[in-house]
């Protein structure tokens, strides 16, 4: 389970579900030389955020090793934000990460995956969505 949930989490790097969120400063903010002034909004495309090659080595590659708790143990904290981060991530974190890892274990206890064809995500509304549909095959384990 321990690199089932590497998978996930380099799919949901690689692929984050909604990639780019926005967030209302509370007061001024200062990143390098640029001040955000206090009711400023600012976006976060976590989209680009999760390919930051000085966080993420050869970011375009799939790699779930780089989840490893060893791999990940001086990792800043925000730059993996799938869920979003601070006050106003998602609640259901947790719940979302058991239900990804159950419903993965048992398809993958029964059935082989096999992906066909290359698919290229693209930013739709606030959503990442592929531009051609998914192929892939399936043959039962039994």
């Amino acid at each position: 389970m321990e690199y089932l949930e590497c998978v996930i989490n380099e799919t949901m790097r690689m692929y984050p579900v909604i990639p780019i969120t926005a967030r209302l400063s509370g007061e001024d903010i200062c990143i390098g030389n640029q001040v955000f002034p206090s009711n400023y909004n600012i976006l976060i495309s976590i989209y680009h955020l999760q390919r930051n090659s000085k966080y993420f080595p050869n970011p375009n590659k799939f790699d779930p090793l780089r989840f490893l708790p060893e791999n990940s143990a001086n990792r800043h904290p925000h730059c993996f934000i799938p869920f979003s981060a601070g006050r106003r991530n998602c609640i259901g974190n947790r719940y979302g990460m058991l239900v990804m890892k159950i419903f993965l274990a048992i398809v993958f206890r029964h059935l082989n995956v096999e992906s066909i064809g290359k698919v290229t995500p693209k930013i739709m509304g606030i959503s990442l969505e592929s531009n051609v549909p998914f192929h892939f095959r399936i043959k039962s384990r039994c």
